[in-house]
């Protein structure tokens, strides 16, 4: 006969021990929750702490005293917002293309189709009717304030109120940089370098308020718009035979409306935007509440914030959001916070190509499960060092287009090289933010012209590919070049 130890239990024993799992994990679930529960309804919160405050005295300390320029724009971007939405629905506006195919036609239009085009009159309609009433000159009085500083949002949460109020602004600004750029065409189609150089100088200065916002969603679409402007100045040396004048005048103005803020003010802005959005998610133990069960999504190697899908979240997911409730979080998450942006800050100031500094997503993949708000609204600070290293670059490309430009004019030809622009053209050779190196260069030909050289950036990995592109892919790939005086390219199948 088989030992009693051998023997299967009897079946009311089997369900007996069954039911007694079943009733632990209902109790300790029970208990789980009475802890919840009793926390929220005995626990005092924390002391709020007034990010709102913090975040303007940040942004108004960073600007000299004087008049604050703020109610103009706003009154200019409307402007330029409304002509904006009635050229997308004029119908001659409409950008058509050899297929058939048709989409809003926007003020950029003019940077690609000939001048007397039929189909940039009503842009040029609209140019004309802004300068008539008055919006250009009050761009202008815009551009000679010396600050510009939004009135203080109100909203609980902060962080929320903030963005929510942002949001049509930075549409606008959009708008107002492509109408700009119509500006540069239709001056230089004219050749009325005055008007040129006033809508560079209004541009540029617009632009350096935005990024005195110290938010990461403004710094990212004024670095846009600058990269835009700055492009299409560049672009302007190549198809137009600017005098010496003009080229100085464009010099200036750089020089004086792109000093911009150091990475350090968006960063302390954007730090205090995620502190407030912290402190109104978590509850004073650190532990969320009940109620933010779906709120977010732990996305593998995508840490951006998502709403979560609902009942479609995987059970890891699920799983790492009841982990958020249940388990306190909010001390880490702080102590996460202060990682993040230590490091972004390191990143903006490495040489060289920043997503090769560290792996950020990563890391945000292994963090602990209960630390899923970190994990959901961290960027990658690789990309935001990217953004101002392409902002320098670009500033510093432009530069030296400009010393170029000069020489010509001066000398009625190109240099044999960039050394001969200093000290007669500029005060130095700027060094390539994107590597710390140099610049490549070479003559064409002897003709006096813009076209007469090649300048190129050896891009982020710093090798001299002899002004290489490669077959039209990504910028910065590794074995290319930059062709910094690289003629227009027309977007294909555009009716001109």
């Amino acid at each position: 006969m088989p030992s009693a130890a051998l023997m299967p239990a009897p079946a009311s024993q089997r369900r007996l021990t069954k039911r007694r799992i079943l009733c632990g994990a209902a109790a300790l679930l029970a208990l789980l929750l009475a802890w919840q529960v009793y926390d929220i309804l005995t626990g005092k919160p924390d002391p709020k702490i007034d990010y709102a405050t913090q975040f303007y005295e940040l942004s108004a300390s960073a600007q000299p005293e004087g008049e604050n320029a703020w109610p103009l724009l706003v009154e200019v971007l409307d402007r330029v917002a409304v002509a904006t939405s009635r050229l997308a629905q004029n119908r001659e506006a409409t950008q058509r293309f050899t297929d058939g195919t048709s989409m809003p036609g926007s003020f950029s239009d003019l940077t690609y189709q000939p001048g007397t085009s039929r189909k940039v009159r009503p842009h040029r309609a609209a140019l004309a009717e802004l300068d008539r009433d008055g919006t250009f000159d009050l761009l202008a009085r815009v551009a000679s304030m010396p600050r510009c500083v939004r009135p203080h949002i109100t909203g609980t949460p902060f962080h929320e109120a903030h963005r929510a109020q942002i949001w049509p602004h930075l549409a606008s600004h959009r708008h107002l940089a492509r109408l700009q750029t119509a500006r540069f065409a239709v001056a230089a189609h004219n050749d009325d370098w005055t008007e040129y150089l006033a809508a560079a100088d209004q541009s540029l200065a617009v632009l350096r308020f935005l990024e005195h916002q110290p938010s990461l969603l403004e710094h990212l679409i004024a670095v846009a718009c600058i990269d835009l402007m700055l492009s299409e100045i560049r672009l302007t040396l190549v198809e137009w035979r600017v005098n010496e004048h003009t080229a100085r005048s464009l010099l200036s103005i750089i020089d004086r409306r792109l000093d911009l803020p150091p990475p350090e003010h968006v960063l302390a802005g954007e730090r205090m935007l995620y502190l407030d959005q912290l402190q109104h998610t978590y509850t004073s133990s650190g532990r969320l509440p009940i109620s933010s069960f779906g709120q977010f999504t732990a996305q593998a190697n995508n840490p951006i914030l998502v709403p979560a899908a609902g009942a479609g979240m995987s059970a890891r997911e699920a799983a790492a959001e009841v982990s958020a409730i249940l388990i306190p979080g909010r001390s880490g998450a702080e102590r996460l916070y202060e990682e993040y942006f230590n490091e972004a800050l390191r990143l903006t100031r490495v040489p060289g190509n920043p997503r090769d500094a560290g792996n950020w997503q990563t890391w945000s993949t292994t963090l602990p499960l209960h630390q899923i708000v970190v994990r959901a609204t961290t960027f990658d600070p690789g990309a935001l060092a990217a953004s101002w290293q392409g902002t320098h670059h670009s500033i510093a490309a432009t530069r030296l287009m400009l010393g170029l430009q000069i020489y010509i004019r001066r000398h009625g030809r190109a240099p044999a090289s960039l050394d001969d622009l200093v000290p007669e053209c500029l005060p130095e050779i700027p060094v390539d933010p994107l590597n710390g190196k140099g610049w490549g260069y070479r003559l064409r030909g002897p003709s006096a012209s813009i076209a007469s050289y090649d300048l190129w950036s050896f891009g982020r990995d710093g090798e001299d590919n002899n002004c290489y592109e490669g077959d039209g892919g990504p910028r910065h790939t590794p074995g290319t070049d930059i062709w910094i005086n690289r003629p227009r390219s027309i977007p294909e199948g555009l009716m001109r």
